[in-house]
């Protein structure tokens, strides 16, 4: 398949044990790009022949926006190395892209249920604010948007290009997602469920990072919007009814 496989990584060797056997055949273009860690990640990329660099810069946004400029393909898939979703799910993601039926494809948690985000308080918070930046983000561009800060996500490089990503850090997803609507362009969601971490924790922390969802949230609700056509709107749901309930 004609796309760009890119796995952002930091300390995640136990986990990309599990990972890279699954998805090293599903293209010929699979990209690690490292905090840079002390695990014996780059080993491991070697050994299952996959690409690895070491990131330039700090900050997971930094690190999807390096590694899509050395991407091979025009399509590039983003999946997290926590196990959090099935590798099985990514050519839902970019089958709509490669078909040319839209640009911009999401995994949703909130459709496809989640093991995580229910685990304890913290995640319980994450949950309560996601939902407050899903309902904000959805009446400003009038379009209903059920999981945007989901990290499992496919987009074609010429919308990419248009948006203009400046998130440095996890932001960058809910970036996306506001910037590709205010363009008047319809995101895809499909339904994913989210799997508790097997290895290691998660590398968000509602204390630290919540304060930069809210700013980005600030920013995209004053953003100018295209509406977005009706027509495609219309045909996404009739092609993809999984979506729309």
């Amino acid at each position: 398949m004609s796309f760009s496989l890119i796995i952002p990584t930091l300390n995640e060797y136990e986990n990309l044990l599990i990972v890279l056997p699954k998805i090293v055949n599903i293209t010929d273009d699979v990209i690690i790009i490292d905090g840079p860690s002390n695990d014996g990640t780059q080993e491991l990329c070697e050994k299952f022949n996959v690409r690895y660099m070491k990131q330039k810069s700090i900050g997971k946004g930094n690190a999807l926006l390096e590694a899509v400029s050395y991407s091979k393909y025009d399509v590039v898939c983003f999946f997290d190395a926590d196990l959090a979703h099935d590798p099985g799910l990514i050519p839902k993601l970019v089958n709509p892209i490669l078909n040319n039926d839209c640009l911009h494809v999401c995994g949703s948690r909130m459709l496809g249920g989640s093991s995580e985000l229910f685990a304890d308080y913290d995640h319980f918070f994450r949950l309560f604010g996601s939902l407050i930046i899903n309902y904000a983000i959805s009446i400003k561009f009038k379009y209903k948007m059920t999981d945007c800060q989901n990290g499992f996500r496919a987009i074609h490089k010429s919308l990419l290009n248009q948006l203009t990503i400046l998130s440095a850090h996890t932001t960058i997803e809910q970036e996306l997602v506001g910037k590709t609507l205010a363009l008047g362009v319809p995101v895809l969601e499909v339904p994913a469920h989210e799997y508790s971490r097997i290895h290691g924790e998660s590398k968000i922390n509602i204390f630290k990072h919540g304060p930069a969802y809210i700013v980005s949230l600030i920013k995209i609700l004053l953003m100018k919007r295209i509406p977005i056509d009706p027509g495609l709107h219309e045909s996404l749901k009739k092609k993809y009814p999984h979506k729309w309930y």
